[in-house]
């Protein structure tokens, strides 16, 4: 919002004496402070649908912060990373392989470059392994029960309620 100026004190005119011709209030003076006073609301956000410019800031919320606060560029990438050394990525997967970089998630070992067939088991976090079915899928199971999979052309499908099972 433009800060707004009072231009003319009314009070200092108030207080002097009636035969003062200062004391006078002229329709000038409050065109001024009306136009003062309308270029400062013309400058605001409207409440609704209000659209910001320049560098809008807010408060960043603590991690893991779950409400309908604004979320801040800070509070987004602090819980990107976050999720990102609890639990790894994926980094890449063809119909034969996948390549697995371990971040600290519970139990998970580095498995980089390590290819799945068929007949390779790999035990990825406590309760968890991954396999490679008939079609190629790299199949990701927790304690037997297939949880997702990814395909040979790199799509990830979520096969079960995966936050019903151990951490990854």
């Amino acid at each position: 919002m433009t800060a707004y100026t009072k231009s003319t004190n009314f009070l200092a005119k108030d207080s002097l004496p009636d035969t003062d011709a200062g004391k006078i209030i002229k329709g000038s003076e409050f065109d001024t402070e009306f136009n003062n006073l309308q270029t400062a609301v013309n400058s605001k956000v409207d409440t609704v649908s209000g659209a910001l410019s320049g560098t809008p800031t807010a408060p960043t919320a603590t991690a893991g912060t779950n409400n309908t606060q604004v979320a801040t560029t800070a509070f987004v990438t602090t819980a990107v990373t976050n999720a990102h050394s609890t639990h790894g990525t994926i980094v890449t997967q063809d119909s034969n392989a996948v390549n697995l970089t371990g971040g600290s998630a519970t139990g998970m070992t580095a498995l980089t470059g390590t290819t799945v067939t068929a007949s390779t088991t790999l035990a990825v976090g406590a309760g968890w392994t991954a396999v490679q079915d008939g079609s190629n899928n790299l199949v990701f199971k927790y304690s037997g029960t297939s949880v997702a999979k990814i395909d040979s052309s790199g799509n990830l499908t979520v096969i079960g309620d995966i936050t019903a099972f151990g951490t990854i």
